[in-house]
């Protein structure tokens, strides 16, 4: 039987690009253990207060989307998936235009794979931890980034950016891609 993979276009107005904005492609990926709870991975000083995401990041150019899935596994966890395992299940096909009329495209893939309720997920290189939550907690953490303030910015290594711009994707990310796991069986 075939995966149905979620398809959403989301257009959106920004102040100023964030740095997965401006990436042609990204991917997220959602480590789901038997009981149904996924992973998100924490990252100390760079989300606001009560929020985490979805593991992943950009695509490079010499890759493909479950290339960047593995690759992003190994440095965010710490765990080697075998490339048969990942099952795509959500695609964001994203466009925004900044302040200045500059336009931005990308396109989100979200990959999901099963793990073993006894592995222990490591921080990598990009995320200070990851937790272990429910759907329904996914559901909770996506409604936080929507109602993020227009006034909380972000600044540092990543650039400058408001954190209600960056919701207006990953509110909806988050929000489809728990409504789409509640369909899995």
């Amino acid at each position: 039987m075939t995966n149905k993979i979620t398809k959403i276009d989301l257009n959106i107005c920004v102040i100023k690009p964030f740095a997965n904005l401006v990436r042609p492609k990204v991917v997220l990926v959602v480590p789901v253990l038997s009981d149904r709870r996924i992973a998100i991975g924490l990252k100390k000083d760079y989300l606001p207060p009560g929020l985490a995401r979805f593991l992943g990041g950009g695509v490079r150019e010499d890759e493909d989307f479950v290339n960047a899935a593995q690759r992003e596994m190994q440095e965010e966890i710490n765990i080697l998936v075998p490339i048969e395992s990942f099952k795509e299940i959500a695609e964001f096909m994203v466009s925004a235009t900044d302040e200045n009329g500059v336009k931005y495209s990308n396109t989100t893939k979200v990959f999901s794979f099963n793990v073993e309720a006894d592995n222990k997920l490591v921080a990598g290189d990009d995320v200070s931890g990851s937790q272990f939550i429910t759907t329904s907690k996914l559901k909770e953490i996506a409604k936080t980034y929507l109602n993020l303030p227009k006034t909380l910015w972000y600044i540092g290594e990543e650039g400058e950016f408001g954190w209600a711009d960056y919701a207006k994707v990953y509110g909806p990310v988050h929000e489809i891609v728990a409504n789409t796991l509640d369909t899995i069986k």
